[in-house]
């Protein structure tokens, strides 16, 4: 990639070269310039032509002959002025220039186009005359062969007409002939219908009163049936009552019992309790009568230990009778209380 100072050097060189073969400033265009030197950026060039052009006047200025400062002056802002306004003004031609090429360009191709679409059409428009001659031989062919075919169909319309007006006489015969058999069927028809009717209508008056006799008798059993029923309903709210009077006695008897119940179960614990306090009672006096088994016992063994001459003590004997009638006594009411449990 060539640099700046390059592109600016050769920029001036190629311009320095044109104005000696005789070009004006201003005709030296930044477009000629890259043209010439293939490189650099258009801004750049435009840039370093714009310094040449100015220091291009400048020097022509100085070439003048000794002019006073204020002509001097004057005549070089006028050269500036006729310099910057031929450069506009070759700058507008340009791009007129530039657009005319352009327009021409894309009429051109849009002519191309057009033509191409023109050729097609052509090509489209003959293929379609072809195809055109092609389907009017093919549809001569086809009328001569649908006129044929009319000749022949307008020979066998006009035998169908003939035809056509035998059967239409054919048929108007054996219309008429259909006609009067129709008429004298439906005069028999009618005739038969008026004698059905007149039966129908006796058997409907031989019905209506059946079944008005039905009616009525239906009626007479409807009603008894209500009657029966009423009578149903009496006797049913009868039995309701004397059931709902069998509930409330059963009721009052099952509280009675209840109560009963309770009552004997109380007797009951109280008997259960009276007994066991005679039973604690009696087994005391089993446990006394025991101790004084045992003392007696022990007076026995102790009596016949001693010597068998001496005699006998009454008082002993008495004290053991009196222990053995004790016991008998005790032994009595456990066996009583026993066979009572």
């Amino acid at each position: 990639m060539s640099r700046p100072t390059d592109t600016r050097a050769r920029t001036r060189e190629v311009a320095q070269r044109w104005l000696g073969q005789g070009r004006l400033p201003h005709e030296v265009t930044v477009d000629l310039v890259r043209q010439e030197i293939q490189q650099g950026s258009r801004t750049t060039i435009n840039e370093e032509l714009r310094a040449w052009r100015l220091e291009v006047s400048r020097s022509a200025t100085l070439a003048l002959p000794a002019l006073p400062p204020p002509l001097g002056q004057a005549i070089q802002a006028l050269w500036v002025q006729a310099v910057d306004l031929s450069r506009s003004e070759l700058t507008q031609e340009r791009e007129a220039l530039a657009m005319s090429r352009e327009q021409w360009q894309a009429e051109r191709d849009q002519a191309r186009q057009a033509c191409t679409v023109m050729e097609q059409r052509l090509r489209d428009l003959e293929a379609g005359q072809q195809t055109l001659q092609e389907s009017l031989q093919s549809a001569e062919t086809a009328l001569a062969h649908e006129r044929q075919e009319r000749r022949l169909l307008q020979d066998r319309l006009e035998a169908s007409r003939q035809q056509r007006d035998a059967e239409r006489q054919q048929a108007l015969d054996r219309e008429q002939a259909l006609t009067q058999f129709h008429q004298q069927a439906l005069e028999a028809h009618q005739r038969q219908t008026q004698t059905r009717e007149s039966e129908y209508r006796a058997e409907v008056s031989r019905i209506t009163e059946r079944m008005e006799s039905v009616q009525r008798h239906v009626l007479r059993q409807l009603e008894e049936s209500r009657e029966q029923l009423r009578k149903w309903e009496q006797q049913t709210q009868l039995l309701q009552r004397e059931l709902d009077k069998t509930r409330q006695q059963a009721e009052d008897m099952r509280r009675e019992a209840s109560a009963q119940q309770a009552q004997a179960q109380a007797r009951h614990e109280v008997q259960q309790n009276s007994l066991k306090e005679e039973a604690r009672r009696w087994r005391d006096q089993a446990v006394a009568a025991e101790a004084a088994r045992q003392a007696a016992q022990e007076a026995l063994a102790g009596h016949l230990n001693k010597p068998a001459s001496a005699p006998p003590n009454p008082a002993r004997q008495t004290c053991r009778d009196r222990a053995a009638r004790r016991r008998e006594r005790l032994s009595r009411p456990a066996q009583a209380h026993g066979e009572t449990a």
